[in-house]
């Protein structure tokens, strides 16, 4: 083969890699173009305040390496002469307030896998629920079924200081598509009761 028709084909091969090559990137530009359209679609369907949401959770996790304290609400009683187990009455107690019904209520020391010579951390959870609230968003979507019922926890730390907590709102209110407004006007409701549940708790406002 002479050298002429070497690189003859020399610089068929070349320009065939370039087309390819450049075919290649165009597709993939073209795939990505409409992925990154598709996916402003699917984020402009979000809630207004879902990014916010989300960042502010994303920094909690940050900030404590915990991923259960960045999902949680939490509040320590101040008043000093509450005890832990008032504190658990009292929710018992301003869930009626609410329209709450309390479905459960346990201390976990108590459960019987948990007896033994070991002491363990003191938790008592108070599950909550409003029926008419709940099947209103079941009725919309059976995945909410996860949320419930809401649950209050009361722990005592080993220094004796006692904390409330329950999940943190937030992204059931507006982590996702806009709710349709009275299911939002719902959630709010709900989010503000337990949270007024829990800080009046914590101050021991009965």
């Amino acid at each position: 083969m002479s050298d002429n028709t070497k690189n003859t084909l020399k610089k068929i091969l070349y320009n065939f890699n370039i087309v390819i090559t450049t075919l290649a990137l165009t597709a993939i530009f073209i795939l990505y173009y409409f992925n990154i359209n598709h996916k402003v679609e699917q984020f402009n369907q979000l809630d207004d305040k879902a990014l916010s949401e989300y960042i502010k959770i994303g920094n909690k996790l940050l900030n404590t390496q915990n991923v259960a304290e960045a999902f949680a609400y939490k509040v320590k009683v101040t008043d000093k002469d509450l005890t832990k187990e008032d504190v658990g009455d009292l929710i018992n107690s301003l869930a009626a307030d609410y329209n709450f019904r309390v479905v459960a209520d346990s201390v976990m020391s108590n459960i019987h896998l948990f007896k033994g010579d070991i002491d363990h951390k003191y938790h008592r959870m108070v599950s909550l629920c409003d029926p008419k609230i709940a099947v209103a968003f079941l009725d919309y979507s059976s995945a909410y079924s996860i949320f419930m019922p809401c649950r209050i926890i009361v722990t005592e730390e080993e220094n004796g200081d006692i904390y409330i907590y329950t999940m943190a709102m937030d992204l059931f209110v507006n982590g996702g598509r806009e709710l349709p407004p009275k299911l939002k006007a719902m959630a709010i409701k709900i989010k503000s009761d337990m949270y007024s549940i829990i800080d009046r708790a914590s101050i021991g406002d009965f």
